[in-house]
């Protein structure tokens, strides 16, 4: 196949020059030309072999780090930066199964302020602390703290040459105002929108494994069955109770209306009820056209 597209353009190229001979065969410039014509088809059959080359090379490694070398500056689609995405919705919409899935796809860096203060609650960071007892009551983690941290994350190398995907954040209008007034741009803000009957089930049901950090749910995603030490090692978050949840819901139906309105241009609705790959699906169409997610560069 590819001795033939050789061929082929170089016949193509041979052709234009005779035409070219052709035209001058008037002047004294017609054998001069063809004086230069095997010089020039050797030239033009090198620029067409590194051309076929270079289109037909592809590669088998399938890690985020491999993907990521096909969104060169070239391949991003309507920019000409590694992408940057917001994902936001109810808590339990999806958003961290979804960003699990960007992730992959795209070889952003998945940047979740609900990972940073869990992380820092682990290590019992001064962060952690005074993280601690909001997210114990439900409530959110003041603005001022969550911006401090997010700003930084966003400065570091990872993020400038990978691209990220915000999970979490902004919340508020005062973060979003934040994100705005410090120069960072956003191509596309996801939004997964679900019922709050909804939520509630996924979140009362949720336990995690604090050995692995996987999430089961009771109903819906089961543990095995049959591993009784992984049952009795689940654990439910201090905050995955129903009281609280519609203390979280509250709060995020009172923000959500004012920072959406400063995403409006860049803003994806996405049903949070469907399947996960429905959704994924959704998702990867809408991000192809924005940021540079190509359909054929995803696995399936």
């Amino acid at each position: 196949m590819m001795k033939q597209q050789l061929l082929q353009g170089t016949l193509s190229l041979l052709l234009c020059y005779w035409v070219q001979v052709v035209v001058d065969a008037s002047t004294h410039h017609a054998i001069h030309q063809l004086q230069h014509l095997p010089a020039f088809i050797d030239s033009s059959y090198s620029r067409i072999e590194r051309h076929t080359l270079s289109s037909s090379t592809t590669t088998d490694n399938d890690s985020p780090s491999s993907r990521q070398t096909n969104f060169d500056k070239k391949s991003y689609g309507k920019v000409s930066h590694p992408p940057r995405i917001i994902i936001a919705g109810a808590p339990a919409s999806g958003k961290g199964t979804q960003s699990e899935a960007i992730r992959d796809a795209l070889g952003v860096v998945h940047v979740s302020t609900g990972d940073i203060l869990r992380e820092n609650i682990a290590k019992n960071t001064k962060l952690g602390t005074i993280a601690k007892g909001y997210m114990d009551r439900g409530e959110l983690v003041p603005d001022e703290l969550i911006i401090k941290i997010i700003k930084e994350r966003l400065q570091e190398d990872d993020c400038k040459e990978r691209g990220w995907l915000l999970d979490g954040f902004p919340r508020t209008r005062a973060q979003a105002d934040a994100l705005i007034d410090a120069g960072i741009d956003v191509d596309t803000f996801l939004i997964l929108n679900v019922s709050d009957k909804v939520a509630i089930d996924r979140i009362v049901g949720r336990r995690i494994d604090p050995m692995t950090g996987k999430i089961y749910h009771m109903t819906f995603n089961p543990p095995p069955q049959n591993d009784a030490a992984l049952i009795n090692r689940l654990v439910q978050r201090s905050d995955d109770t129903e009281e609280k949840a519609r203390v979280r819901l509250r709060q995020f139906h009172s923000n959500i209306a004012s920072v959406k309105s400063r995403y409006k241009k860049v803003m994806v609705k996405v049903d949070g009820t469907k399947s996960r790959d429905h959704i994924s699906n959704q998702i990867k169409i809408e991000l192809s056209k924005r940021c540079g997610w190509k359909n054929e560069q995803v696995r399936s």
